[in-house]
């Protein structure tokens, strides 16, 4: 299964990716056993002040994404931290 946005979601679709997040995705079952379908809810990492930027790590791994034919797809990262590792995949 995939998360994809393009139709349907919500304010998690404004939470963007950083590379020191304040945010950590956990996988949750709360109204049904099915483990192929859960519930990603977004847990805080420390105390986040009022009106910081939320934001988690997308876990990519890098050289792990392919494009259709096969090849490695990149795409840099620049979410400003000074653990920014400079590529999302």
């Amino acid at each position: 299964f995939t998360i994809d946005a393009a139709k349907y979601g919500n304010v998690g679709r404004f939470i963007n990716h950083s590379c020191s997040p304040n945010l950590y995705a956990q996988n949750v079952l709360y109204d049904h056993d099915d483990k192929r379908v859960p519930h990603v809810m977004l847990f805080a990492t420390k105390k986040i002040p009022a009106l910081k930027e939320l934001s988690y790590d997308y876990n990519y791994k890098l050289n792990r994404v392919l494009d259709a034919n096969g090849n490695i797809k990149m795409k840099k990262c620049f979410c400003g931290s000074r653990k920014c590792t400079d590529r999302l995949y």
